[in-house]
Order: structure tokens, then sequence, then C-alpha cells
């Protein structure tokens, strides 16, 4: 049963200070040394100051949950000064949790957003709530845009978060599959405004089973560096059409049939 509950954040904190979080695993394949699987698409988020704090404090928690161990020490715990004007919320989640974080602030930047919102997720599973939230905020004219991706680690994921996309397209929601590598980057950006950068993926076992961190960056510069970084991402990535999806849904089901 511990597979339905597994720890997928990312965390590393140095001397207190300066912390790191995102989708980025250790491992070969992450780092393109595996040539069974093609280049690595990931994204990770260095922070310095009081927000390392969150950060550490996540993986103390985790830690005396694995070893039983409490890292009390004050030496692994220096004040870190502000570095910065931008506002950062470390944010935990997990089914020790009762409200689902993560989910909760996710769903609020996509029907929050009044312009556009440009989501890269590797594992596309959305559940009823987050579905209904991107399909409403596309027929009210917002500019709803997905990054999936072209091809996965894990084909069968990817074929399953398939089956939204005709509801998803209807809405006018528009979405693109990244084509030159596997995608493994988890972001979310608002209206040039702010932005998250995490572990969780857009799926049901990241919002309801697994243990995630997100890092949520109210910050305009980041939110622009974000929206640069997914328009660049578009131009390796292929869109898809309804026409398409629809005509390839009667493949599938012809071939279904036929066996």
């Amino acid at each position: 049963w511990r597979l339905n509950y597994r720890n997928h954040r990312k965390i590393i904190v140095v001397d207190g200070a300066t912390g790191f979080t995102g989708g980025m695993n250790i491992g070969d394949n992450y780092l393109g040394r595996d040539h069974r699987v093609s280049y690595w698409r990931d994204m990770h988020l260095q922070l310095d100051g009081p927000a390392v704090e969150d950060l550490q404090r996540i993986f103390a928690e985790d830690w005396l949950h694995a070893t039983g161990e409490i890292l009390a020490d004050p030496r692994y715990a220096p004040l870190a000064a502000a570095r910065g004007d931008d506002l950062v919320q470390i944010i935990p989640s997990g089914p020790d949790m009762r409200w689902d974080p993560i989910h909760k602030l996710l769903f609020e930047a996509i029907v929050t957003a009044g312009q556009r919102v440009y989501i890269t997720s590797p594992y596309f599973i959305p559940d009823a709530t987050i579905l209904q939230a991107l399909t409403t905020s596309a027929l009210r004219g917002v500019d709803v845009r997905l990054l999936l991706p072209g091809k996965s680690d894990l084909p069968l994921v990817r074929l399953a978060g398939r089956s939204y996309f005709e509801e998803l397209l209807q809405a006018g929601v528009r979405i693109f599959e990244y084509q030159a590598g596997v995608l493994h980057a988890k972001t979310l950006v608002a209206d040039g405004r702010y932005g998250s950068i995490g572990s969780a993926n857009m799926d049901i076992r990241s919002f309801h089973l697994n243990f995630e961190v997100n890092a949520f960056v109210y910050s305009e510069a980041l939110a622009g560096e974000l929206e640069e970084i997914f328009l660049d991402d578009l131009r390796q990535a292929r869109e898809i059409t309804l026409a398409e999806e629809r005509s390839e849904e009667r493949r599938v089901g012809k071939e279904c049939r036929s066996r």
C-alpha cells in the first residue's frame, strides 16, 4: 500500500540558506545519460532567503518520519536574511493533510486568471475540479494552454491523459505536445504575475496521494521568465487540433473493433 503514499518531493537545502526544489530527480536518465531515453526537459528553482527555512522544515519532517531522528541542532537552521523582494510560499501537500493545498492553489490560479494561464505537466490526468477549472476559464476567454509530452517514460499515462483532450479542445483550451525530448517539468504561470514550480503533476495521484512540494512565487520578473521559457518550448511542440483528436479517436475505435 505504500506505493500509493510515496514521497515525490524534490528538496535540496545547503547550509540552511540556499534551497532547490522543482521537478528534477537524481539519476542518469535525468542527466541525459540513459541512451534508452532521449533528452530530458525539466525545471528546477533556486531559492535564497527565509523561504528556504520552509523547505528545510519539510525535509526535517520527512526525515523524522523515515528515520525517527529529530534534526533539532540549531546549526541545521541558521536564520536566513531576506535576499529579495519577491513573496514566496513553499506549499507541501500529502495524504496527511486535510485540504490538499497544492490542488487548491493551482485551482485558484486557473479560475482567477484574467488573461492567460500556461501549464506544463508531464503526467496529465486531472480530476473533475481541475478539468472544470480549465474548461471554464477557457470558455470565459482566458488563453489557457497546456504543454504535455509528445513522448513519455510512462506511455500508458500519456494515453490516459488524451482521453480528456476533446472536452478541453471544445472549450477552447490549446494543447501542445513537446517533441524535443521527454518532458518532465511541472510549472504554472498566470497573467505574467505569479508562477508555480514544484514536484506536483497535474494528476490525481499528485493531488491526493503523493507527498509533494511546490514553490509559489509572486513575482512579475519570475513570471515573465516562465512565460518566455514556456513560449520557447512551444517552438519545439506540436499543437493538437480538435479535428485531429476526433480523427485519432475514430482510428483507435476502429482498431479496437477490428480486434
